[in-house]
């Protein structure tokens, strides 16, 4: 059986196993409660499906809607998603419940760009790992293996130094999170791969059109997250100046074709930059979209182990790097990651992305090189924290439930009261609720939350303070009047995540004043008059 056949069904059972938990959650929903969608990163989940509604109902640009405050759209961002919502539009009817068509279709996008993924990996190895059992291994290493922060877990230092440990919530940093649910970012990464296998075969065959390719597989990942082309400017320029320090002569081949590459890609770079150095909401909350890295010694924790077995492999990478190029693209890689994710970014932990792919060729390089056969034993106490994040994820889903700290599945009764909005409350209307009701509001209807989202809705904190006073009966009647006016609030929900602001359940006072326009099984909907 050819080698792609294998690597194909390999990574078809892992589509699968990651399907799994997802299966058995909508199993459990039964009658009273429907599934969320997603496993982990369930806020963030939401929001990708109101980005999918968007396209599904014929929008091409992009607004933000986890914001009361006015705003022009913008064309290009988060593309893949609205372009998927189109899909689901065309295939289905207008007055259909679209929202469990479009998250059976974000998790075949996640199954299918998993699979694509691990083949580009094995392609990206290939090159770099000549024996066949190495490079199963580097795969097997590169899908499921990770740091040691399950020994933090473990020991009950969940948020040890103020963050958990890496490869439970940073996708960039390792690669199941990535594979498990997020696949604008597998779909990225499978780009980045392809695209620098394809300027390897231009520096080889001096071939204009391959470095086009590797240009537009570049775009492709630009428009999954576009500030990872800034990533691999980065990559790329610190590859140069290894290979110039190495072979003590200018790298023509890189400049020439690697530039044709990133020419390509500088059109959408440019757009973005200029797309949200213009649009004042897109300012704001590119601005506090704040991802900092977390304490060096947690990727110390993290990578620390994969450092004893990579330190041989990079020296054998900088050997290579002599008469090789690519080879010396490993040693760069690992080179520059540490600068970038303390740069002083705002997104600086997202500025890991790939990393891992080097590390794992060059940690094998190193296991080989160093003829230790009990060192491959030793990489199982890599795996744990993927078994911990997945075991644990099952656990999450065995019953169904919903409050302010996790919320997977939405009762039935809220999702009436939301189709009911939907069809009665005219689009765009501003609507108050607790945060995380007004997370999941865009999904169903096209009405826009007065919070949602961190950070989609600007200045989240005070927003969700004035949610709090109101619903709690702590805020003035001109208080209140003062952000009615300026947000211009038409409709606040009472359910059952408003109540839990109160001991008894009791509507606060302003609420009490205005007439319910919709009640049911515990939900109302109140319209705020002129």
């Amino acid at each position: 059986m050819p080698r792609r056949v294998k690597v194909f069904i390999f990574a078809t059972i892992v589509a699968c196993i990651t399907s799994v938990p997802y299966v058995i959650a909508w199993e459990q929903a039964g009658d009273e409660w429907r599934f969320n969608g997603f496993v982990y990163g369930v806020l963030d989940g939401n929001a990708y499906l109101g980005k999918m509604r968007l396209g599904a109902e014929g929008e091409w640009q992009f607004t933000i809607f986890y914001t009361p405050e006015e705003h022009d759209s913008a064309f290009g961002l988060y593309i893949p998603y609205i372009l998927i919502g189109q899909l689901v539009g065309v295939l289905t009817a207008d007055d259909v419940d679209r929202v469990p068509t479009l998250i059976l279709a974000f998790h075949l996008w996640r199954f299918g760009a998993c699979i694509a993924l691990l083949m580009a990996v094995d392609s990206f190895v290939g090159l770099f790992l000549k024996r066949n059992k190495s490079r199963w291994f580097a795969l097997v290493l590169t899908t499921f293996a990770g740091g040691f922060g399950w020994i933090l877990v473990l020991v009950g230092q969940n948020d040890w130094l103020g963050t958990a440990p890496v490869e439970f919530y940073i996708p960039e940093a390792f690669s199941f999170l990535a594979i498990y649910g997020l696949p604008h970012i597998t779909t990225a990464r499978t780009a980045l791969l392809l695209g620098l296998i394809c300027l390897f075969a231009a520096m080889q065959q001096q071939s204009t059109p391959y470095a086009i390719a590797a240009g537009l597989l570049w775009s492709i990942m630009g428009l999954m997250v576009t500030f990872y082309l800034a990533v691999l400017y980065a990559v790329l320029g610190t590859w140069g100046l290894l290979i110039w320090a190495r072979q003590r002569r200018f790298p023509q081949t890189i400049a020439i074709y690697g530039g044709i590459a990133v020419a390509v890609t500088a059109p959408l770079f440019l757009y973005s930059a200029w797309l949200f150095s213009t649009n004042e909401i897109l300012s704001e909350w590119a601005a506090q979209n704040y991802l900092p890295s977390p304490h060096p010694l947690h990727y110390l924790v993290a990578y620390g182990g994969w450092a004893l077995l990579a330190w041989v492999g990079l020296r054998w990478a900088w050997n290579k790097a002599q008469h090789s190029a690519p080879h010396g693209l490993l040693a760069a890689w690992v080179m520059i990651a540490p600068i970038l994710v303390y740069l002083p970014v705002n997104v600086q932990r997202r500025l890991a992305e790939g990393i891992f792919i080097p590390i794992v060729i060059l940690s094998v390089v190193g296991i080989r090189l160093m003829r230790k056969r009990w060192l491959v034993m030793a990489t199982m106490v890599l795996f744990p924290s993927t078994l911990l994040f997945y075991l644990g994820s099952w656990l999450t889903v065995l019953t169904p439930a919903c409050d302010v700290d996790l919320c997977l599945y939405r009762p039935q009764a809220e999702i009436e009261m939301l189709d009911w909005m939907d069809d009665n409350i005219p689009n765009g209307s501003v609507v108050l609720s607790d945060t995380i009701t007004g997370n999941y509001l865009p999904i169903h209807t096209n009405l826009r939350p007065f919070a949602g989202h961190s950070p989609e809705t600007i200045a989240l904190e005070d927003k969700e303070a004035i949610i709090k006073s109101f619903y709690a009966g702590t805020l003035s009647p001109a208080a209140w009047e003062a952000t009615q006016s300026a947000y211009n609030i038409r409709y606040i929900i009472w359910g059952a995540l408003e109540q839990t602001y109160t001991d008894e359940g009791i509507p606060p006072p302003l609420l009490m004043e205005l007439t319910p326009i919709y009640q049911a099984e515990g939900y109302t909907v109140y319209e705020v008059g002129n």
